[in-house]
């Protein structure tokens, strides 16, 4: 079976953050005898045919020179066209970049996998560009779907011959659009990745220059007002001052980084709360973690941080927000907080700095979580296929 998957991020070189969930769906199907092709956007530090492993990756350039491409990856779309009038003004000319590379490659191809709603009508013009008919798989991943209209959802989806959702959220969006009939398939994490063994911290925590002996909590997501990082540092000038020894760790950039680093100054957390800058290495902050957070203000289910802290065995920290709590229990595989909690932020790293029974309570029920909802590869693989088979009977 040759799938080609449309998307508007994807990783530019290895380890890179952009699009990476949809590179290990691509990775784990290809290591599963699919033939996959990514159709992604161009940009100036990425050729524009690629190959990761067994995935072959063609890039369309939708701006010229290649370096006045503003539109996609750094922050993501939404926060690049808030920023810059000529990401706005490039939006046609992706859309049909995407779809000239599309109409150029469908040839020998069996299904179209579109991530996020705008390349389903990318891979429509394609297709009707060289007078092809592919059926079309879609994959909610809540960003786009989040926003936009349900009456553009509802008409997009009706393109699709099947209908994927990631998350309860997704699952909501897609209800609220109308639309049941689709299947629950949950995004797969790089599994070995983020399988550190446990004696090999001492050396990540050298090699990153932290104390041997000291918490470890951290911040591994955009710096934006989505994820909340002022949150995470007000919280973290409370445990100060109450005395409490730790370092924290921020890795990530985004809309908010000059405020964050202004609010430690503030706080005077300069030797305390390090800022890192994106990293392209997060399996070894959260391997020294002593806990990290996810701390959406509006959703969280599922985020890429909270997956990866529960197979890196490190306790996670929630929002009580959006559909958190359908998914998450508090105190058995997570703790759970109200959006903008910084004290109650400060009293949950507090307990889980003091309390080492309690961290291993939590790491035990996130595997547990982890196994009842089907977060492995091997079963997202196997239902992917299904879905696959399905629209080709």
């Amino acid at each position: 079976m040759k799938i080609m998957f449309l998307t508007t991020s994807f990783p530019r070189f290895a380890k890179d953050h952009a699009g990476s969930f949809v590179y290990r769906f691509a990775k784990y199907l290809s290591e599963a005898a699919q033939n996959i092709l990514v159709v992604a956007p161009g940009d100036e530090s990425a050729p524009r045919v690629d190959q990761f492993g067994q995935v072959q990756v063609v890039r369309a350039q939708y701006f010229f020179p290649a370096s006045a491409q503003k539109l996609c990856y750094g922050g993501g779309i939404l926060s690049n066209m808030r920023h810059s009038r000529l990401a706005v003004m490039q939006v046609p000319f992706l859309f049909l970049a995407l779809s000239f590379k599309t109409a150029r490659h469908i040839r020998g191809v069996d299904i179209v996998h579109c991530h996020w709603l705008p390349t389903v009508w990318a891979a429509k013009l394609g297709m009707l560009l060289c007078l092809a008919h592919k059926p079309i798989v879609f994959t909610n991943w809540g960003s786009d779907t989040r926003g936009l209209p349900a009456l553009l959802t509802r008409v997009t989806l009706r393109l699709c011959a099947a209908v994927v959702s990631t998350a309860a959220e997704t699952d909501m969006h897609l209800r609220r659009a109308g639309f049941n009939n689709f299947s629950s398939i949950m995004a797969p994490v790089d599994e070995e990745r983020f399988l550190i063994p446990a004696d090999s911290t001492e050396e990540i925590r050298r090699e990153l220059g932290l104390p041997l002996e000291t918490p470890i909590l951290s911040f591994v997501c955009r710096l934006d007002s989505f994820k909340d990082p002022l949150t995470f540092i007000e919280a973290c000038g409370l445990l100060a001052e109450r005395k409490v020894k730790f370092v924290a760790l921020l890795a990530g950039d985004g809309d908010l980084a000059e405020e964050c680093l202004k609010k430690i100054r503030e706080r005077e957390l300069q030797n305390t709360c390090i800022p890192l800058g994106m990293r392209s290495d997060p399996e070894r902050i959260l391997a020294v973690s002593t806990a990290t957070v996810h701390i959406s203000p509006i959703e969280n289910t599922w985020a890429n941080t909270i997956a990866e802290a529960m197979f890196s065995k490190c306790p996670v920290v929630l929002t009580r927000a959006g559909c958190t709590e359908t998914t998450f229990t508090h105190n058995e595989n997570c703790l759970l907080i109200p959006p903008g909690g910084a004290k109650e932020l400060a009293d949950a790293f507090q307990m889980l700095i003091e309390d080492p029974p309690l961290r291993k309570q939590l790491v035990i029920g996130a595997e547990r979580l982890l196994k009842e909802k089907g977060k492995s590869k091997a079963v997202i693989v196997e239902k992917m296929i299904e879905v696959y088979a399905s629209v080709l009977k």
